[in-house]
């Protein structure tokens, strides 16, 4: 079934909707504390580089989540609503699903040099 070009098209069920809500979340709160703890603590604030996977990690999950997209089914083609990873037969579809990862994928890259960049910060 083709579906208007603003529309998403989940390529995950509600329950790894879920799972990638609360870890995006989960992670960047504890990142959040991290960085508190860096900052009153002292530390040059070089070394919070190292917060830069957990950012990554964190919106990460929060995009996929929004958009009820993998990033790495959708690049395989592949969704999973129930019965595990299937192949999207639909060829516009696919497509769709896939831009949707690439989308999910480069908001994460953004977000994450953003808060990154933030995290410098006196």
């Amino acid at each position: 079934m083709l579906r208007s070009s603003s529309t998403l098209i989940p390529n995950i069920s509600p329950m790894e909707i879920r799972k990638r809500r609360a870890v995006g979340y989960g992670v960047l709160a504890l990142t959040f504390v991290a960085l508190g703890a860096m900052v009153t603590g002292g530390a040059p604030p070089l070394t919070r580089l190292i917060l830069l996977p957990f950012w990554w990690l964190g919106v990460l999950g929060f995009f996929q989540a929004w958009m009820k997209t993998c990033t790495a089914m959708a690049a395989r083609g592949l969704c999973d609503l129930e019965d595990g990873p299937q192949p999207i037969e639909n060829d516009e579809e696919r497509a769709a699903v896939f831009r949707q990862g690439r989308r999910v994928q480069l908001w994460s890259l953004v977000a994450t040099v953003v808060l990154t960049t933030l995290s410098f910060l006196p």
